[in-house]
């Protein structure tokens, strides 16, 4: 991948990165430059009185001109001299690397924020398909990786460009040890790009090994309670240490290649140095001095180039980075939600289920079915698990559409209503309790749009039953959850869920198997609550074995993908679905 490539997937300000490339061409001017005329000022000047380095420097074009200046020049003028090349090349330099730095957080930034504008669009299946690690991994890890590589290319240019003007200072000073310096370079430029192709292939394999353990582990934290209770802790234990164990042999030959590179270029020097020696055995090219001098550019040279080398080899693997992550944004915003129409959410009389079928592939989940959602009415639908309750509430909830049928609000198609509107009218209890690892405030107002009072909360708390745990905390409402709920039982946290969907005011209000954690004290205050709100609030309750049904006023059975309507509960053996408890 070119860099213009890499800047361009990366969105970043191609002219800031390449301003302060300029910067690096000025910072390498300034330095060689400052070498150039320390060599000549020291050679030339009044400071050495052996002879014979005067000889120095036969090749060097400029030197009668050098010689001129140095010749006058004082030891306060040479310290203003360095003293100026020296604040110009530092100054340059953190110029340069700020612009770097700002570009790389900026990129960091706006890609954690690609991913979540992503995943918060994509639709509901894609969601599902995807593991929770992958969407932490992504937004959390990734982004880190990929930008960093802006670092590594400015790192590359401007190590290339020093050594471009290094070797523009040994042609000045002496032609002949281009021959020689053009052949090594040959050699471990070879050698590196062939390292650097190895680099990458095992970079691919460790990133792609990396995500699956890092998913797998996320995962399996989740279910650690399960794991537990089934014994499974020690083949839990072999199966991830194997894992473990396949990214460390794909990170020791990634590593190799780096230390090999580091290795062996410096043998490349030695062949250098010695070939040098040879020659200056001879006589006929240089003197003892100059290789002194030779081998101080060279040695800098070497640093650059390994330095550049290694950069080299970190892109290597970071592409595997971007590729991963360009694949996972392509995924996610290939799998858009759906729109929705533009029209008001004007709900007077009655939501209605037409003749409304909807399969998952190939899996038929409703056929045909008809149900009606009254203004004010608690209703409810029963039937036994996995028979598409919760189906028919993805539906209503505007995350999937019907493959056939109408859902019509007082008549008109709610495919036409504004998606927003419409869900900011319908509060939810579901069985998969969301919770922050904040306080009980935190967790009872976070989904509201409107600022909820202490008062207010305690208030609802009470018709809920969650007074007396509150109060028996000595934070109060400033008690924290806990991870993952860890601190509350499960009961507790379904009251939690339940009170805060009171404290949204919604229009209408969805139960999804309301009570399958609550203990019967608990109940006992929904079906208060459902008593209290009877011809005031529109209420669905879906279940499957809840007491809680009894308090609808319309309850309808699915059945072999079917609804049918039950009426009203009067007594268990006229009742035609005998699930209820």
């Amino acid at each position: 991948m070119k860099t213009f490539e890499i800047l361009r997937t990366l969105k970043a300000r191609v002219y800031l990165f390449y301003s302060s490339v300029f910067l690096s061409v000025i910072v390498a001017l300034t330095e060689s430059i400052g070498l150039t005329s320390l060599v000549t000022i020291l050679i030339y000047g009044d400071f050495f009185v052996v002879q014979e380095i005067e000889k120095f420097l036969p090749s060097f074009f400029l030197g009668d001109y050098f010689q001129g200046v140095s010749k006058n020049i004082d030891l306060k003028s040479i310290f203003i001299l360095f003293s100026i090349l020296i604040i110009i090349r530092q100054t340059l330099m953190f110029i340069s690397n700020l612009i770097i730095i700002q570009s790389q957080t900026s990129i960091e930034a706006n890609l954690r924020k690609k991913i979540l504008k992503g995943s918060l669009k994509c639709n509901i299946d894609e969601l599902k398909k995807t593991k929770g690690g992958d969407f932490v991994n992504f937004i959390i890890h990734e982004p880190s990786n990929v930008a960093s590589v802006i670092l590594n290319l400015f790192n590359i240019y401007s190590k290339a460009i020093l050594i471009s003007f290094y070797l523009i200072v040994l042609i000045v000073l002496n032609y002949y040890v281009i021959l020689i310096f053009s052949f090594l370079f040959l050699l471990v430029y070879f050698f590196s790009r062939y390292l650097s192709k190895i680099s990458y292939e095992f970079g691919t394999i460790i990133k792609t090994s990396i995500n699956n353990l890092f998913r797998d582990i996320s995962e399996i934290f989740r279910s650690i309670k399960l794991i537990k209770l089934s014994n499974l802790e020690m083949k839990t234990r072999f199966f991830f240490e194997k894992e473990i164990d396949v990214v460390r042999k794909q990170n020791y030959k990634f590593q190799l290649s780096k230390i090999l590179l580091e290795t062996v270029t410096p043998l490349f020097v030695l062949i250098f140095i010695a070939l040098i020696a040879f020659f200056t055995e001879e006589g006929a090219y240089f003197s003892l001095i100059e290789l002194g001098i030779y081998f101080g550019i060279i040695f800098r040279i070497y640093s650059l180039y390994t330095q550049y080398s290694v950069d080299k080899v970190s892109i290597s693997r970071k592409l595997a980075h971007i590729e991963n992550f360009e694949n996972f944004l392509g995924k996610i915003q290939s799998s858009k939600d759906i729109e929705g129409g533009s029209k008001p959410f004007v709900f007077k009389e009655s939501i209605e289920f037409k003749n409304v079928s909807f399969a998952y592939g190939n899996n038929l989940i409703l056929k045909k079915c008809n149900f009606k959602l009254i203004k004010n009415k608690i209703t409810a639908i029963v039937g036994k698990s996995g028979s598409g309750k919760s189906t028919i509430l993805d539906l209503l909830v505007y995350l999937y559409k019907p493959n056939s049928g109408n859902i019509l609000v007082d008549g008109q198609n709610y495919l036409n209503i504004d998606k927003k509107k419409l869900r900011s009218t319908i509060g939810m209890v579901t069985q998969d309790i969301n919770i922050i690892n904040e306080s009980i405030r935190k967790n009872l107002t976070f989904t509201s749009n409107r600022k909820i009072s202490d008062r207010e909360i305690l208030n609802v708390a009470k018709i809920t039953g969650m007074s007396e745990f509150i109060n028996s905390r000595p934070d109060g409402l400033d008690a924290k959850i806990g991870n993952s709920g860890s601190l509350f039982s499960g009961g507790q946290l379904q009251r939690i869920a339940f009170t805060r969907c009171i404290l949204e005011k919604k229009k209408i209000i969805i139960l999804d198997e309301p009570t399958s954690s609550m203990d019967k004290n608990t109940a006992k205050y929904v079906k208060n609550y459902l008593r209290s709100v009877r011809n005031k609030v529109t209420v669905l309750i879906v279940a499957h074995s809840s007491d809680i049904v009894k308090n609808a006023q319309h309850i309808y059975l699915l059945e072999n993908q079917k609804t049918s309507y039950l009426g009203q509960f009067k007594d268990e053996k006229n009742f035609k679905y005998k699930g209820l408890k």
